[in-house]
């Protein structure tokens, strides 16, 4: 699945619960942007674990248009980014 921020994978598992992925590229910024899109990532899927459909694998590759915005963003928008991702995955499983 594709939006112009994110690049989400997700696959079917047989181990019952959900798992979790991220990989940032080297041209998305510097090594603290890199880090932090990555905890936001993290603590969004911590918080939002029961809204996704249980047993799949997600990955999440973050898009050039996101480093290019997210120097003034905060998890609030983040957040509702992935919100729309999340939301076009439930309607497709």
């Amino acid at each position: 699945m594709q939006t112009p921020y994110f690049v989400v994978f997700y696959h079917y598992n047989e181990i019952g619960h959900s798992r979790f992925g991220i990989s940032v590229k080297r041209k998305f910024g510097k090594a603290n942007q890199r880090n932090r899109v990555k905890r936001y990532l993290r603590e969004y899927f911590r918080l939002n674990m029961n809204d996704l459909p249980h047993g799949y694998d997600y990955f999440f590759l973050p898009r050039r248009k996101l480093s290019v915005e997210f120097e003034g963003m905060h998890f609030g928008e983040i957040s509702e980014k992935i919100d729309g991702i999340v939301k076009k995955i439930n309607e497709s499983i």
